[in-house]
């Protein structure tokens, strides 16, 4: 059986956009951040995409490594988006949607 685990706890950023259909789930991960930019091929990014059964054994594992994640289960893995969101200056808003029309972004 083959488990998740970081290397150094909290050191680790995962990329993983998880997928899950009524019989089949799909997974895929790496290096690219999920914005238009890295999977429209812009940047140079490698990833590996995974379909199996939902009851595989590799399914399973990303099931449980997933939900452990998301219910933050042992630990602090991510933060509620509410204790973070900051009101956006109009200025601010303005150039990140410049930057992303000219793709001078990397997001």
């Amino acid at each position: 059986m083959n488990t998740f685990k970081a290397i150094t706890p909290g050191l680790v950023l995962s990329k993983m956009m998880y997928v899950k259909h009524e019989n089949e789930a799909v997974v895929i991960s790496g290096s690219a951040n999920h914005t238009s930019r890295n999977l429209n091929n812009f940047n140079l990014e490698t990833d590996v995409k995974i379909s199996a059964a939902n009851d595989s054994e590799i399914m399973k594992e990303v099931d449980s490594y997933f939900h452990m994640l998301w219910e933050n289960d042992g630990a602090v893995y991510s933060a509620d988006y509410d204790k973070h969101d900051e009101e956006m200056a109009f200025f601010k808003r303005m150039m990140y949607m410049i930057q992303k029309f000219f793709h001078f972004t990397t997001f």
